[in-house]
C-alpha cells in the first residue's frame, strides 16, 4: 500500500489543509493510506491549540487523513528542526514513502538545492560568522543572507524552511518521495482564522470545511488568556534564570502590571514571541536539550477510518516505535518521555477549563 504523509498541527483545520490532504490522496492513491502526524496540545508557536488533539485529529480524517498520530510534546513545540524531526521521523516509523507538504513558493527543486545547502559544512560556517557579527540581527534574516551566499536569492517563506528541514530528515530516515504543494493564498491561514476566533468567531467558520465545522461547534474552544498568565506567574515567581532568555522574562514580569502587558513586551529586536515564549514553556515543564534532540521513542494514535486502522493493523509488528492506543498505559520504553507528554496534556486542561485526567480517559477517534 503506497502511503504519504502530512506533518502538520491543523489549528484549526481550514480549506487550505482540506487541499493538502487531497493532494496527498493523489500521491497515495486510491487504495493508498493517507498519514497525518500531528502537533498534541502544543503547537510551534508554543502556545495551546485553539482545540484539543482529538477533536482536531476528528476533523482531520473527515477531511481526508485515513490515520493521524501524535506528534508529542516537546518536538511539538519546537523549533524548525525538531519539529522536523520527530514528524519525519514518526511518518517513517509508520512506513510513509512520500511527504506532501504546503509551501509559499511551490517550489520543490528550490527547496531539494536549500536542503543540499544546508545540510553542508560551507553553509554552517556562513551563518555561524554571519552570527558573530550581527549579534543583534534576527536569525530568520541571517539564515536568508546565508541562503543567498549560496544562490537562494528568492525570500524563504516559513514553510520554504519547513520543507527544507522535512527533506533534511527524510533523507535520514529514508523517506524518498516529496509532494510540494503551493500554499492557495485565496484561503486563509490558521493564523488569521485564529484571529477571528479570538475576536467572537465572526467570520471564523466561512474558513473551515464543512466536514469539521461540526465537530468544532460541538468542541471546548481554547484562548490564550490562561496560558498567557500561568507564563506571567511563573516568570515572575522564577528564583533562578538558567539563560539571558529567561533573566530577560523575569525582569519583563516584574515590571508588568499584567499577563497582556507582560506578553506585549515580551519579544525582543532578536528573539521573536514564539521563541521566548518556548524558552518559558520549556523551562516551566523541565524539557531538556536532549529531550528534542533524539527522536521520539512514542507516538500516539489518536484517530482513524477503516483504511487507516487496516495499514495499522498490517505494520504493527514491524513498527520500530511504541504507538500508544491507550494513554493510561505508559510503554516501558519510554517512560519519563511519555509523563512529560502527559504533563503537557495536564497544562492543556488547565488552560482550557477541564480536569486534569481529561486525556488519560480518551481513547482514538474511529470512523
Amino acid at each position: 500500500m503506497r502511503t504519504s504523509a502530512v506533518i502538520c498541527e491543523f489549528n484549526p483545520i481550514h480549506l487550505g489543509h482540506k487541499y493538502i490532504l487531497s493532494k496527498a490522496r493523489e500521491s497515495a492513491g486510491d487504495d493508498g493510506c493517507v498519514i497525518a502526524v500531528m502537533s498534541g496540545n502544543f503547537c510551534e508557536r508554543c502556545t495551546p491549540a485553539v482545540y484539543d488533539k482529538y477533536t482536531r485529529a476528528h476533523s482531520a480524517v473527515l477531511c481526508g487523513a485515513d490515520i493521524v498520530l501524535e506528534l508529542p510534546f516537546p518536538w511539538c513545540s519546537s523549533g524548525v528542526e525538531d519539529f522536523a524531526l520527530g514528524g519525519v521521523y514518526i511518518a517513517a516509523s509508520l512506513g510513509a514513502d512520500t511527504l506532501t507538504f504546503g509551501s509559499e513558493s511551490g517550489n520543490a527543486e528550490m527547496i531539494k538545492k536549500c536542503a543540499d545547502i544546508k545540510s553542508s559544512e560551507e553553509f554552517i560556517k556562513a551563518l555561524r560568522e554571519l552570527e558573530s557579527r550581527e549579534r543583534q540581527t534576527g536569525s530568520a534574516v541571517l539564515y536568508s543572507r546565508a541562503m543567498a551566499e549560496f544562490g537562494i536569492d528568492s525570500a524563504l517563506g516559513a514553510n520554504d524552511k519547513l520543507g527544507t528541514e522535512y527533506m533534511i530528515c527524510g533523507r535520514k530516515y529514508g523517506i524518498g518521495g516529496y509532494n510540494v504543494i503551493r500554499r492557495d493564498m485565496s484561503c486563509k491561514s490558521a493564523g488569521e482564522i485564529r484571529g477571528l476566533m479570538f475576536g467572537g468567531y465572526d467570520g471564523a467558520m466561512h474558513n473551515i470545511p464543512d466536514e469539521a465545522r461540526a465537530v468544532f461547534e460541538n468542541a471546548r474552544f481554547c484562548g490564550e488568556e490562561r496560558y498567557n498568565d500561568i507564563l506571567f506567574g511563573y516568570a515572575r515567581l522564577m528564583r533562578e534564570t538558567c539563560s539571558p532568555e529567561l533573566t530577560y522574562a523575569k525582569n519583563t514580569a516584574e515590571n508588568s502590571s499584567s499577563a497582556e502587558e507582560f506578553i506585549k513586551n515580551l519579544p525582543q529586536k532578536k528573539l521573536t514571541l514564539a521563541r521566548m515564549r518556548r524558552e518559558l514553556l520549556f523551562s516551566l515543564m523541565g524539557v531538556e536539550r536532549m529531550n528534542k534532540k533524539s527522536p521520539p521513542s512514542f507516538t500516539v494514535l489518536l484517530a482513524a477510518n477503516e483504511r487507516g486502522r487496516e495499514y495499522f493493523r498490517g505494520i504493527k509488528k514491524k513498527l520500530s516505535m511504541s504507538v500508544v492506543t491507550k494513554p493510561a498505559d505508559i510503554p516501558e520504553s519510554c517512560g519519563e518521555e511519555y509523563r512529560l507528554n502527559q504533563d503537557a496534556d495536564k497544562l492543556y486542561t488547565l488552560c482550557a477549563g477541564e480536569r486534569a485526567d481529561l486525556f488519560m480517559l480518551k481513547k482514538p477517534i474511529i470512523l
